[in-house]
């Protein structure tokens, strides 16, 4: 029987299945000459990642950026980082608080979706 992952990685490779490259610690160059940054979780479409000059990192924003609240992050950061994603490449740019909701951005608006337990999963 095949190895099934569990939790929001599980999740998403579940729904998506192999259309989809999914990582955490995507790493990916919003624009060439910005530096390498990362995505807590990572999505990009197989056509949109074999189509990349480079197998080491995503080509501009993954497609879908999902990022976990910790400590240590700020409002801000994550406006900022959506942003740049959402202006080099993402469709969608997810910011998940772990205790109460989930924060999805889109190319249209932005929408708080209140979710149960540890981290909704």
């Amino acid at each position: 029987m095949p190895h099934r992952s569990t939790g929001s990685k599980g999740v998403l490779e579940r729904a998506i299945g192999d259309t989809a490259i999914i990582r955490t610690g995507m790493p990916f160059r919003a624009r060439p000459e910005r530096e390498l940054r990362r995505a807590d979780v990572g999505v990009d479409s197989n056509a949109r990642w074999e189509g990349s000059q480079d197998e080491d990192f995503s080509p501009g924003s993954p497609e879908i950026v999902i990022e976990v609240e910790a400590p240590s992050n700020t409002a801000r950061e994550f406006q900022e980082k959506q942003s740049l994603c959402l202006a080099t490449g993402a469709i969608s740019f997810w910011v998940v608080y772990p205790d109460h909701c989930i924060s999805v951005g889109d190319m249209a608006k932005t929408q708080h979706r209140q979710v149960t337990g540890p981290a909704g999963f």
